[in-house]
């Protein structure tokens, strides 16, 4: 019985598989490991404060779009990292405990629209952490979702536009 349900469950997947259909033709795992790879530099640069790793991420037009703010191309994607750095030092300056963001995706689903096109779709939650030691606070700085749409270019899975929203 086994077996039968082995063969029966390998006919069901060739079947789904069109004929002449190859691996090159379409989006591969290695594709979807990119995404992360790029999503990972989006994040890592960001709460960093890293400008160049958090450019890294992004199509050179790319478009970051949040309510009514919207960043685009480089040098201002760039520049809202450099606000994180830029942020946390002047709280040093200031006297003040340092803090640090953490921005995390969950619910995280990549969906293909051909083999260099896709969207990413997530809930995050950017937590921050004000302090050290015995006296941390860590608090929600924000909650919502995320759709980034993502090109591969040159070879490469970079951020299109991330669209940001408060509603799930």
């Amino acid at each position: 019985m086994k077996m039968f349900a082995c063969v029966l469950a390998a006919a069901v997947c060739a079947a789904a598989i069109p004929a002449g259909a190859r691996a090159e033709d379409g989006p591969t795992l290695a594709d979807r490991e990119a995404i992360e790879a790029t999503l990972y530099r989006y994040s890592r640069g960001l709460d960093r404060g890293d400008a160049e790793l958090y450019a890294s991420a992004w199509a050179p037009d790319g478009v970051f779009a949040a309510g009514n703010m919207e960043a685009q191309g480089h040098d201002a994607l760039k520049a809202m990292a450099q606000g994180v750095a830029d942020r946390r030092e002047q709280l040093a300056a200031d006297g003040e405990p340092p803090r640090q963001l953490f921005h995390m995706d969950a619910n995280s689903s990549v969906e293909f629209d051909g083999a260099d096109h896709a969207y990413h779709h997530a809930y995050f939650l950017t937590l921050a952490r004000s302090g050290e030691g015995a006296e941390t606070d860590i608090s929600v700085v924000q909650i919502g979702s995320t759709v980034d749409e993502l090109r591969k270019i040159d070879g490469e899975w970079l951020i299109v536009k991330r669209t940001v929203s408060e509603a799930p």
